[in-house]
């Protein structure tokens, strides 16, 4: 099938309005669709229905597009220069405000820090652009796809829910029988060309804290881990620390033991998990839904579990009449809030750029 022709299956299911799920894993050419033949919401709780799944930050809302209940097709993506003349939406003039309500945010955020509450916290913003239709969906994905190739990129419709789309660069984790794969990505600068980048002792202890928190949870569940010393990578116009982390899982742990285990870890949420949480919960001031939540694909039989789950990071959320992007950073002792707030700025600047506005 033809990306043309895999694009066109896709406009008559949302004309159907049925929901979908278009996407593609990092570093392949191929794209993959899953395609609901009816307009069921199918909640999944222990994460064993073979499909693809798409769950909120704070698991109220766990969805899967069940497999058995979907046609499934696939294309080769060529990359190619999109149209990036086409601008989609314009900035909407509420930013302004929008910074002085994360500064404060920010402020609560590094008070609670010394008053011993948390030593993380993660803590965002949501941006809105005025957008003139919703169906320039397909025009977003290409756009994802060419601009980040090292990234998941998703399109997810359902039209009980709404549509999300994003291209994220951290894999939640990724699950080949017992053997288990995951990432501890934090730290943010801006990709520069011929500039090296340099970490300060804020984004590499920031790092380490994911590292920590991910290793700490993955013990009890693990037979055997390893991790890798941190490492510089690239995702699209933004540099992170990474290091990557191996485990063999003990066979008596469930799917939704370990997500449970691991979700929402520190890049997401903070340490300790709960106490972060409920700040979160208690001062961000607007519901997060799918952003910093979970998705991907559960595929298991008698023979194989495969299971590959990315965050919902870089996302943005597809209303009719306007696009809201989500974007956060990671709060600890050392942070300045005017320079967190210059770092969702660059954060937001990657959505931007699919959107022609950047």
């Amino acid at each position: 099938m033809t990306f043309i022709e895999f694009t066109e299956h896709i406009t008559s299911q949302y004309q159907a309005d049925l929901p979908f799920v278009i996407y593609r894993k990092p570093d392949i050419s191929e794209v993959y669709a899953y395609l609901q033949q009816d307009s069921i919401l199918h909640f999944t709780a222990n994460y064993k229905t073979n499909g693809f799944v798409m769950a909120s930050f704070d698991l109220t809302e766990s969805y899967i597009i069940p497999k058995t209940a979907s046609k499934q097709i696939k294309a080769i993506f060529q990359p190619s220069e999109s149209d990036k003349s086409t601008e989609i939406g314009e900035t909407a003039l509420e930013l302004e405000a929008s910074k002085v309500t994360h500064l404060r945010l920010v402020e609560k955020g590094i008070t609670a820090i010394k008053e011993g509450k948390f030593k993380k916290v993660v803590l965002s913003r949501k941006e809105t652009i005025a957008q003139k239709n919703r169906e320039n969906y397909i025009l977003i994905f290409e756009r994802m796809l060419n601009t980040y190739p090292n990234a998941f990129v998703y399109v997810w419709y359902h039209p009980q829910v709404g549509m999300w789309a994003g291209a994220t660069p951290e894999t939640f984790f990724s699950l080949t029988d017992n053997e288990l794969t995951t990432m501890a990505l934090a730290g943010t600068q801006a990709y520069l060309p011929d500039e090296e980048v340099h970490w300060r002792a804020k984004e590499k202890n920031e790092q380490q804290l994911v590292t920590d928190f991910i290793v700490a949870s993955l013990q009890p569940v693990s037979k055997t881990l390893n991790v890798t010393s941190p490492y510089t990578v690239r995702a699209g116009n933004l540099w992170h620390i990474r290091s990557d982390i191996k485990a063999v899982k003990k066979e008596t742990v469930s799917n939704a033991k370990l997500i449970q285990a691991l979700h929402p870890t520190p890049a997401v949420c903070g340490l300790p998990k709960d106490a972060a949480k409920n700040f979160i919960l208690q001062h961000e001031g607007y519901p997060r839904k799918f952003y910093t939540g979970f998705l991907g694909i559960i595929a298991e039989d008698a023979e194989r579990k495969l299971i590959d789950l990315f965050v919902n990071l870089r996302c943005m959320e597809l209303q009719p009449d306007k696009v809201l992007l989500y974007i956060g950073g990671g709060i600890t002792l050392d942070s300045d809030p005017e320079e967190e707030w210059k770092e969702t700025v660059k954060k937001a600047g990657t959505m931007k750029n699919v959107l022609g506005l950047s």
